[in-house]
Order: structure tokens, then sequence, then C-alpha cells
């Protein structure tokens, strides 16, 4: 049988499967389940499943992480999509990176001493 025939007869499968591997896809109901299980034992308050890829996302764009490593590590369709979901955190890591170099630059400044103009050396 052709690759093309073969392929023609896969099943869909949901995302689940990639996920955790096995034989079969897991129900939602039971990735639900277990995700509770485990944040009840972390003592942590509930959050869904689905928050993780948000906080991978604004995390790595507000430490200034590459906009197309994020996108295809997150598997956003395009940039743009990701862009428009997370803007705020590429423009807060922008201020906070100018800040810090502004910052630096003045202390900078302040602790080299200042070489007299050449005109003043001859």
């Amino acid at each position: 049988m052709g690759l093309l025939a073969r392929l023609a007869n896969v099943q869909r499968m949901d995302p689940e499967a990639f996920l955790f591997g096995g034989t079969k896809p897991w129900s939602s109901m039971e990735v639900h389940r277990l995700w509770r299980l485990t944040l009840a034992k972390a003592r942590v308050r509930y959050r869904s499943p689905e928050q993780l890829r948000h906080t991978f996302a604004s995390t790595l764009l507000s430490r200034n992480a590459p906009l197309l490593y994020v996108q295809r590590q997150g598997g956003w369709k395009s940039a743009t999509v990701l862009l428009h979901a997370y803007a705020r955190w590429v423009e807060e890591a922008e201020a906070r990176e100018t800040a810090r170099n502004d910052m630096a630059l003045e202390q900078a400044a302040k602790r080299e001493p200042r070489s007299p103009p050449a005109s003043d050396l001859a």
C-alpha cells in the first residue's frame, strides 16, 4: 500500500495523544482530572491546563526571547497571531530593557574619568 493510501486510513487523533503518548489519546476529562490532582498535591490554586501555554508565552516574551522561537515552540500559526495576543509583554520587556540600559550608561559615565579634548594635550 502506498504512503498516500495509508495516510487516507489514518484516524484523526486529538492533541492529547501527542502530548501524553500511549496507544490512544487521553480524553479531555482525564486530562482535567489528572491536572486537578497535580495542583492539589502541589497546593496550588486551580488554573486550567490551557493557562500553561499562556504562561509559557508571557514569561518568554517578557524575558526578551526571540518572537519566532516562542511562536514555533508554542504552536501559534504565525508570529502575527502571537503578537496579537501578547504584544503588551513585548512592549513591557522593551521598556524595562531600555530603562536598564539607560541606568547602565549613566553609571558608566559617572565611573569613567573624562579625558581632556585632544587640542588640550598639545
